[in-house]
Parts: C-alpha cells; sequence; structure tokens
C-alpha cells in the first residue's frame, strides 16, 4: 500500500467518489475486482479483499453500504427524502471505505465494459438450418392454418394463395419456396400421428 493520505496522494472515499457522479455498480465492480480499503480500530490502513476472512466480512461491508445507499436513493427519486443527504454527513461510513488516489481503480474503464447480456436477449440465428423436429412442428402449424382458412395445401393454387398472404403482411414468400414445404406437410402429418 502507499503512503497515508497527504497533499499528493488524497484519500478517494466511497463519499467523495459518489459525489463526483461515479455510478454506484461502477463503485461495486471495482470492489469486487480489486477489493477496497478501510482502517482497522488502530487507524492502520487496510486491504478488504478476499485473501483472509476478515477482509473478506469488510469488503462485503462496503458492498453492503453501497447497496444500502442505492436502495435509498432509489426510493427518494420516488419520494424525496432528506435522509439521503446523511450519507455524505462527515460521520457517514462512506467515508471509511476507498483508495489512495495512486492506488484507485480506474473508473472510466469500469464504466465502459458491456453489461453482460442475459440469456432471454440472446439472439438466435433466425437463418440456422432448422432440425427435424422443430422443422415438422412448423409444418403441422402450418397444415393447421391452412385447414383453418379454407387452403387444401395438396390443391393447386395454394402455394399462389399463401404466398398473396405473405406480400400482404409485408414479408414476401415465393410460390415455389411455400411449393416445396406444402409438398413436406404430409410427410409432417404423418410422423406427429
Amino acid at each position: 500500500m502507499s503512503a497515508p493520505s497527504d497533499e499528493g496522494n488524497p484519500w478517494l472515499s466511497l463519499a467523495d467518489l459518489l459525489r463526483i457522479k461515479t455510478s454506484v455498480r461502477n463503485l461495486a465492480t471495482s470492489i469486487e475486482k480489486f477489493g477496497i480499503q478501510t482502517y482497522d480500530r488502530f487507524g492502520r490502513r487496510i486491504a478488504a479483499t478476499d485473501e483472509c476472512d476478515e477482509s473478506k466480512v469488510i469488503k462485503e461491508k462496503a458492498l453492503d453500504l453501497l447497496a444500502d445507499y442505492y436502495a435509498l436513493r432509489r426510493e427518494s427519486y420516488r419520494d424525496p427524502d432528506p435522509e439521503i443527504d446523511r450519507w455524505f454527513e462527515s460521520d457517514s461510513p462512506l467515508y471509511e471505505f476507498g483508495w489512495p488516489s495512486d492506488e484507485s481503480p480506474d473508473f472510466e474503464k469500469n464504466e465502459l465494459e458491456e453489461v453482460p447480456k442475459s440469456l432471454k436477449s440472446q439472439k438466435r440465428d433466425i437463418d440456422a438450418p432448422v432440425q427435424t423436429r422443430p422443422r415438422r412442428t412448423y409444418l403441422v402449424i402450418i397444415a393447421s392454418l391452412c385447414k383453418r382458412c379454407g387452403i387444401k395445401p395438396e390443391a393447386k393454387g395454394a402455394a399462389q394463395r399463401i404466398s398473396r398472404a405473405t406480400h400482404d403482411i409485408g414479408c414476401p414468400v415465393g410460390d415455389d419456396t411455400i411449393l416445396t414445404m406444402l409438398k413436406e406437410i404430409p410427410d409432417a402429418l404423418e410422423s406427429r400421428m
């Protein structure tokens, strides 16, 4: 660890960083990746990382503190609350945790990191070949829609009628493509029965 806070190396507390609009998520990410520093009961600076049980507890305390601040701040958006200002008073625990400026994480880099996409938001490759079972299911669905609309898939002109319907919704599909699919419907129905 570097020298204690001095004019050339100021202490950057969580309170200071929040005041200059460093986001809570950025601070939490920095703590999780790099740990954080605080002072022990004798005033000695200690690192709170995952290296030992005691420092894990201290690190968790810093994260819990940020989570509490974040929750109160979110509530204050709906219902302004003067309690939020108490987080920045001189005896606030937000001042107990931080980094000397020469050891602080690169907050700008953390802010630019891409947020992981959830599994639901990942796009499937729509143009990937359709496996046999889903393809049969799609063909059964097409057959049922044809029946509902009074179209016999094997009848002459069925492909043209469906092609016109695809034009109507702005996603034209050619007669030949449709005819190829309609020819597969009997096998798909047979495999499902």
